[in-house]
């Protein structure tokens, strides 16, 4: 058991992604109970800054009782200072019931590639919807990847996609608020 953890746990936090104001990286806390449990500094097992994206965070914490609690959570990282090589644009950024989202996407000069995907997020970090880029544009029906409606609520829109140039990947985020 982690000195500070208390023997149980209700409560698990997952605060947004705090990028360094300096650079590259930051630092993600967890709390659970209002203690902190783990700290990450944005840095994959070799000591290097991890790009920026997506990452699905597992927290396995066996408490004093022998209580085996399992947590999991996809975190977004962006640091300030990452020059933008594409555009996405969202329109409406207030939309509702009965609405279409458009997104126009670019990556460098060009249309984002029709292998560009567009991933829909909660602020929360739990993914929505997927949709393909066709000729650097998308739309979103304001639906979940059940059919489902999505819930009053903000989104973060994700584009995904590769340089043609230089291949190198590229995420640019948008937001969308959705009022039922």
């Amino acid at each position: 058991m982690l000195p500070g953890v208390p023997a149980s746990v209700s409560q698990f936090a997952f605060p947004a992604f705090s990028p360094n104001p300096e650079g590259a990286g930051g630092t993600l806390t967890v709390y659970a109970d209002g203690v902190v449990l783990a700290v990450w500094d944005a840095k994959d097992k070799n000591g290097a800054v991890v790009p920026n994206g997506f990452y699905h965070v597992v927290i396995h914490l066996r408490l004093a009782d022998g209580t085996d609690l399992l947590r999991e959570k996809d975190i977004f990282i962006h640091d300030q200072g990452s020059a933008a090589r594409g555009q996405l644009t969202v329109e409406p950024n207030l939309a509702g019931a009965g609405e279409l989202v458009r997104i126009f996407a670019t990556v460098g000069e060009q249309p984002a590639g029709d292998g560009s995907q567009i991933r829909i997020y909660t602020v929360g970090g739990e993914l929505v919807k997927t949709l393909a880029m066709a000729g650097g544009q998308s739309i979103w029906d304001l639906t979940t990847g059940r059919n489902q409606p999505a819930a009053s609520g903000l989104y973060l829109v994700v584009l995904r996609a590769r340089d043609p140039a230089t291949g190198a990947p590229v995420t640019q985020t948008a937001k969308v608020v959705v009022r039922r």
